[in-house]
Parts: C-alpha cells; structure tokens; sequence
C-alpha cells in the first residue's frame, strides 16, 4: 500500500506539472513590457531591472568591446582575410539544401497543431489614428484598419484567440491631435505538456529525415554499374 501511494502521488505530481501555464505578458501603453508568469512567479523580461553591480559588469563589458575593437583596427587587413578564408570551413550546397528541407519539414508538423498549443489571450488593443488634417488622418486610418484585419487573420491561424468580456478591441481616427497612440495588453500562454509534445514532434520530424548513401563503390559495384550503362 506504501509503494502504491508513492506512485499514485508521484503520478499526481506530474499531472499537475504537465497542466502548469507558461504566460507571456505584453503591455504596451508608450513603454514595452514583457514578462514571464508562471503560477505565482513573475519575471520581468523588459525593461530589465538595474542594479549596482549591472550597470558595473556592463561597464566591464563595453570596456573589453572597445579594447577588443581597437586592438583589431591596430592588426594588418590583409593578414586577418588570409586567415579567415584558410579557417573558414566551405559550406557545400547539398549540406544547405539539406537543411533547407529539414527546417520546412519540421514546419509542416508544428504547423498543424500550433494553434492547440499556443493561445492568445486579448485583454485591450486600443489604436488612435492621426494626421496633419482630416483627410491624411481618414486614409492612415484605413489602411491602419486593414492592416489590424490582416494581422487578424495571420494570428487566428497560428494561435487560438480568445477575447474576453473586459477585451476593449478599437481603431479609431483622432482628429483633435497630431500624434498617434496605441495600447496593447495581450496573453500569450501554454501549458508544459504542449512544449513537452511540439518538443517531441520536432524530435521526431528530425530523426525522421532520409539518410545519405555514404556505402563506398567498389571495384565489383563499379564494373556492375559500368555494364548495365553499355546494355542501356
């Protein structure tokens, strides 16, 4: 019973973990942030949070860039190209197509469940369309207007968006100042188990891809291929 209750507990555990959301946090209202919650934890992504000892590694670190740069404009050009093009290992174009068709494959297989795995969440999008008279504002606001339709469209087929009853969706024309302004509060959120599952299909979609004939040609392979070329 001991050993069944363990299990049973750990079996709950990594239920609860695999159910755990990762939110992604936008705001945008004149300055951007974004930030990371899970659960009960947050963590700010930008603006980043400065203190002493930050500002004094990154002093360190533009102090080692400039003396980095200036000992290289000190060196010799043409010794540097030399050295680069002896070093630099060639790329061939198999290798590159190769790659190319790995990458879209992997495409192909997020792409049909990515809606399921990633949502969005619109909390405000409030856009004010202005100009320098009534007219040039009428057509920035149209143009603003498809643009935010389009934009729509692309994030309805890549995310699952939802809206809820407090979601302020507007795009409207301002006629009484210069200046546009735009407000955003958007959620982007995911669940373990769906990074877990688009990790594993990646994984899959990699292993998954054609091997190369790396068999050397032998003497006999040679002399076969060399008659059936003269009988064709």
């Amino acid at each position: 019973m001991i050993a069944l209750s363990i299990i049973g507990g750990i079996l709950l555990f990594l239920l609860l973990l695999l159910s755990v959301r990762i939110h992604l946090l936008l705001d945008l209202d004149g300055d951007l942030r974004l930030r990371v919650r899970v659960l009960c934890f947050r963590f700010q992504i930008h603006p980043r949070k400065r203190t002493p000892r930050g500002v004094i590694r990154q002093q360190r670190k533009q102090e080692k860039k400039l003396k980095k740069k200036l000992a290289n404009k000190q060196k010799p050009q043409k010794e540097n190209k030399e050295i680069s093009e002896k070093t630099a290992p060639k790329k061939k174009k198999t290798d590159i197509l190769a790659l190319i068709r790995l990458v879209i494959r992997i495409l192909k297989q997020i792409a049909r469940k990515f809606p399921s795995y990633f949502k969005l969440k619109i909390k405000r999008c409030i856009i004010k369309v202005s100009g320098k008279d009534a007219a040039e504002s009428a057509i920035r606001y149209g143009a603003v207007r498809a643009g935010v339709y389009a934009l729509a469209t692309v994030a309805d087929s890549f995310f699952t968006v939802k809206k809820t009853r407090k979601s302020v969706l507007t795009v409207d024309p301002e006629f009484l100042s210069d200046k546009s302004s735009i407000s955003l509060s958007m959620d982007f959120y995911t669940s373990v188990r769906a990074v877990l599952a688009l990790a594993l299909r990646i994984l899959f979609a990699f292993l998954r891809r054609p091997k190369k004939n790396t068999t050397p040609q032998t003497p006999d392979t040679r002399e076969i291929t060399d008659t059936t070329e003269k009988e064709s």
